[in-house]
């Protein structure tokens, strides 16, 4: 056997072996993240290596929150847990093509998102309406024009919005879209 094929033997081995190295017993858990993760106990042996792994990194991160972090984690879990199984499909797979995304995409989109969290409820809630009152076509429209502006002019339509003018905006492709052959 020459060295070139022990070694490749020897590296197929390491990768198979690999998810077993990565397994956690229940009983190499520390008492402190046994208690967080109660409820996984039954079902502990049955989980991927990689989620056990997953799951005892959350267990030491909640420990190390403040109580009222540790709260908020709780009632965010009680609502995750309330959605049916297809909204958290949904999520996951948002959260999947948002974590595929180039760095700077997530940032402008967490950048945007930090933007609407700082409008007053009435503004997000009124927003929103506008937003889900328009046809999917006409959402992609605003999308592309979106991603085609330059930051002048998405500078302009923000000034417009606030304003009170942005029903120009949202008008004008479906205007565009009635008089399109």
């Amino acid at each position: 056997m020459t060295k070139i094929t022990r070694a490749l033997l020897i590296l197929i081995a390491a990768c198979v072996a690999a998810p077993e190295a990565l397994a956690l017993a229940w009983d190499e858990l520390s008492p402190e993240q046994q208690n967080v993760l109660g409820e996984a106990r039954a079902g502990w042996d049955k989980l991927e290596p990689e989620r056990q792994q997953a799951l005892a990194h959350r267990a030491e991160r909640y420990l190390k929150m403040t109580p009222e972090q540790q709260q908020a984690a709780r009632k965010r879990f009680e609502q995750w847990r309330k959605l049916p199984p297809e909204r958290r499909r949904q999520i996951r797979n948002m959260y999947r093509q948002f974590r595929e995304l180039p760095p700077e995409e997530q940032a402008a989109l967490r950048e945007r998102y930090r933007r609407f969290q700082q409008l007053s409820p009435e503004e997000r809630k009124s927003l929103r309406q506008r937003w889900l009152s328009i046809s999917p076509e006409q959402r992609r429209e605003l999308r592309e024009r979106w991603r085609n502006m330059d930051p002048e002019e998405r500078r302009k339509l923000r000034e417009r919005r606030r304003n009170g003018k942005l029903e120009e905006s949202v008008q004008q492709p479906a205007a565009q879209t009635r008089t399109a052959p």
